[in-house]
């Protein structure tokens, strides 16, 4: 089942409440939001090389691919264990 449906039915309480659907359902969430953040492919930035996957670092744009979940989720936590 896609991330997408799973939260979904999650979120509608279709499906119980056991620890493997809680964390993953916070994973999913976390991942939104940094992906909201970091990842767009939202088709804005035709010059990118990747056109439409970029990536925003601060005020610049890069080629980026589409990360997987894993990608993000080891980005999340060598930037929380970064001296930033």
């Amino acid at each position: 089942m896609p991330s997408e449906t799973f939260y979904h039915q999650f979120e509608q309480g279709l499906l119980d409440d056991s620890e493997d659907y809680i964390l993953w359902s916070g994973l999913y969430e976390m991942l939104q939001d940094n992906q909201q953040q970091l990842y767009d492919n939202a088709p804005h930035h035709q010059k990118v090389t990747t056109f439409p996957h970029h990536k925003h670092v601060g005020d610049s744009i890069c080629d980026s691919i589409e990360p997987s979940l894993a990608d993000v989720l080891l980005e999340i936590a060598d930037y929380q264990y970064s001296d930033k």
